[in-house]
């Protein structure tokens, strides 16, 4: 077993890689062939960028060469390397500051560059074919005005391209007929100043969380983000220097999407794969004068077509982000459901809604409850939970895994002060008790099982 390491030397930006032994793990291997030359040519520097083929397994790379309209690509598979193939597409751009980066599905390859420091810059937007590599349909449009910093990325649900500008930050749709008539101003720089050099919009990575992150140029203790990269225009809501840090910092790493699946039906879906749906959300408050309305951001991978949202409060919703409106605080189940037509995934989390304030998303916020107590905590065998006193309606207990899979149920009447739970055949891992009463009241606490 092996993995192969690419990497652009400086030195006349070539590609080399190596090759290293895994038989117990990433950390136990030897390095078993070092420095290997892939492609000797001047290559555009720090351009390299990845994204899985069409199969679901294997892996694109692509770096352009410099200052041309050709482009190397070549795949990494379990077989090991394949040798790059050099493509021409579009016309020739310059190579300069900037970035190259793929929309989260795959379909789009994008360089935001600018040629020299106070030289106007461009964005060009490329399809891109996962089953054969190749790119096409160059459109690319350059900004009239000089910027000296530029970045880019795509929304999770890849429609929107936005493109940092030193002081501003700009949305592309890449569903529209003509992606660069589209352009919406999102935001305009507020000057805050947090280290050495102007607050410049710089380098942008989307994040698992939905979000997409952004430097400030020249070194800033500060990240700004866009919160809901999936809405058009001033509603994708950027916040500006958002983030603290103890450190300065300049730079952004530049992360493939680990989550993409296989392209189901195509030429190249030969290993049966399929794109089981994987359902998960993140939540937060719309606005903090409106505690009881909650914003819901769908993270679901592997191409879901359905969504069926649980609140907890008797109200569902089909919307794939939806905004709701809870009746009253309190502590509510959400639960989301996504389908395809292979599989369907349902992931839960606890939404703690407090009287008079806005509730916090992390589990770990309904750990210090005290509503009932759980011992021991790990367990390995059964766990007692009891109440300081006996409860005054009938309860259901329901047990949760780390996916939002109910694991076990239980009943518990009206009177009842204690109850034990037997997980001697549950794996080890992290479990959610569910206390809810039928009036409408729920609790959650963690529990940890290790045999």
């Amino acid at each position: 077993m092996f993995n192969v390491i690419t990497d652009p030397y400086a030195d006349g930006r070539n590609v080399n890689y190596s090759v290293v032994s895994v038989p117990n793990g990433p950390t136990s291997g030897n390095v078993l062939q070092k420095n290997i030359p892939l492609i000797v040519d001047t290559l555009t520097f720090g351009h390299l960028t990845a994204v899985k083929h069409g199969n679901g397994r294997d892996w694109w790379l692509i770096i352009p060469e410099e200052d041309t309209n050709r482009y190397y690509t070549w795949l990494l598979s379990p077989s090991g390397v394949s040798t790059p193939t050099l493509q021409i597409a579009g016309d020739s751009l310059d190579s300069g500051l900037g970035m190259n980066f793929f929309s989260p599905n795959g379909s789009k390859y994008i360089r935001v560059e600018q040629r020299y420091i106070n030289q106007p810059g461009y964005v060009a937007v490329f399809d891109f074919d996962r089953c054969t590599g190749q790119l096409s349909n160059m459109q690319k449009h350059t900004f009239p005005d000089i910027f000296n910093n530029y970045g880019g990325a795509v929304s999770y649900n890849s429609r929107y391209l936005y493109v940092m500008r030193s002081t501003t930050i700009v949305q592309f749709d890449l569903l529209a007929d003509d992606i660069f008539a589209s352009e919406i101003l999102v935001a305009e720089s507020d000057l805050f100043i947090s280290g050495f050099a102007p607050p410049w919009f710089h380098f942008a990575q989307a994040g698992p969380d939905g979000r997409i992150y952004i430097t400030t140029a020249g070194g800033r203790k500060h990240l700004n983000y866009i919160n809901f990269p999936n809405r058009q225009g001033e509603d994708c809501k950027v916040i500006q220097h958002g983030i603290s840090m103890e450190v300065y910092n300049l730079t952004i790493p530049n992360f493939p999407n680990f989550r993409l699946g296989p392209l189901d039906d195509s030429s190249c879906d030969t290993l049966g794969l399929n794109n089981h749906p994987s359902a998960r959300f993140r939540w937060e408050p719309e606005n903090k004068n409106l505690p009881l309305r909650i914003s819901f951001t769908d993270l679901s991978a592997y191409e879901p077509d359905e969504w069926l949202w649980d609140f907890g409060d008797g109200t569902t919703s089909q919307d794939t982000n939806p905004v709701h409106n809870f009746p009253s605080a309190g502590l509510f189940n959400v639960c989301l459901t996504v389908s395809n037509a292979y599989n369907s995934s349902t992931f839960c989390l606890p939404v703690n809604l407090e009287d008079g304030g806005i509730g916090v998303s992390s589990k770990e916020a309904f750990a210090s409850s005290a509503s009932f107590l759980l011992s021991p905590n790990p367990a390995n065998a059964s766990v007692q939970l009891w109440w300081a006193k006996p409860t005054g309606f009938d309860q259901t207990l329901t047990l949760v895994d780390s996916k939002g899979m109910v694991v076990q149920t239980h009943q518990i009447p009206s009177g009842q002060q204690q109850v034990e739970i037997d997980v001697q055949m549950l794996p080890n891992g992290i479990y959610w008790i569910r206390f809810g009463a039928a009036n409408g009241y729920s609790e959650f606490k963690k529990l940890v099982v290790l045999h």
